[in-house]
């Protein structure tokens, strides 16, 4: 498994994001990219991620596996990147991913080592939403940072107007 990405301060933020809710996750690779799904520790929010293989530089998985990873942890070390680096995420042993930060001039590398996570396997549903919203990872970022400071529990999002409203019980 080989994923090339473009700009490792982008998916430090997307990583970051995620990382608010849940802390270990497993990155699945198969032929059409990554995906990750992740629980909250009490089992009310849930993360899907895809990262289609069209979305990276380069992307090479000739069979599926599944790597258990805490996120923080990678957040970090992409978060050493430029956006002009490159990060090359690869898999060439049983127990660790192996990460390269490059650009022209540098090349920083890293290990880490992977972790067991159990997980059922869990799917989403086929809905129809009436609303899309369109952001940035950064904003997306700051949204969640945004409610966590708010510390309820009870959290609604909601759209009305063009407008996006968040509103705590």
């Amino acid at each position: 498994m080989k994923l090339v990405y473009k700009n490792p301060v982008e998916l430090a933020k997307i990583f970051s994001a995620i990382s608010v809710i849940v802390n270990e996750v497993n990155l699945d690779f198969n032929e059409d990219g990554l995906s990750i799904f992740g629980l909250d520790s009490s089992h009310v929010s849930m993360i899907f991620l895809k990262l289609n293989k069209e979305d990276c530089l380069e992307y090479m998985c000739i069979e599926p596996v599944r790597l258990g990873i805490n996120l923080k942890t990678l957040t970090s070390i992409l978060q050493t990147g430029k956006e002009s680096d490159n990060v090359v995420i690869e898999n060439n042993e049983l127990d660790s991913i192996n990460i390269v930060i490059q650009n022209d001039s540098r090349k920083i590398e890293y290990e880490i080592k992977l972790m067991e996570i159990v997980m059922e396997d869990l799917f989403i549903p086929e809905l129809e939403y009436p609303i899309s919203l369109i952001t940035t990872s950064g904003y997306f970022y700051n949204l969640l940072e945004s409610i966590s400071v708010i510390g309820s529990d009870d959290v609604n999002i909601k759209i009305d107007s063009g407008k996006m409203l968040i509103v705590t019980g």
